[in-house]
């Protein structure tokens, strides 16, 4: 099953992105701060809930301590490396699978 994906969410995340940038005089956008730039438009999209879900309910399986902190650690990597292989396999949208990989730095 293919997700429909906002496209105006994934313009939003790159403008996102990027006004942060210009508005902080940065050049570019340092590795911590395009992580939580991207966990944040992730945590706050609909089509990513699902994902979200999961991610967490993994985490809960796996007996991990601190669900929450291990979710907000290791969400955007595992979210990109999820949706690449659903991607690969035809199950989602091009568009998702930008949204998953986040903003360019």
């Amino acid at each position: 099953m293919t997700m429909a994906v906002n496209r105006h969410m994934i313009h939003l995340s790159c403008l996102f992105s990027q006004h942060l940038v210009e508005l902080l005089g940065l050049r570019e956008m340092s590795i911590e701060f395009h992580k939580a730039a991207t966990y944040y438009v992730l945590q706050n999209c609909d089509e990513a809930l699902p994902f979200v879900q999961e991610h967490k309910n993994i985490l809960i399986q796996s007996s991990v301590g601190k669900v929450e902190e291990s979710h907000r650690l290791q969400f955007s990597n595992w979210i990109s490396k999820r949706v690449t292989k659903l991607y690969n396999d035809g199950k989602v949208s091009k568009q998702m699978l930008s949204l998953a990989r986040g903003p360019e730095r």
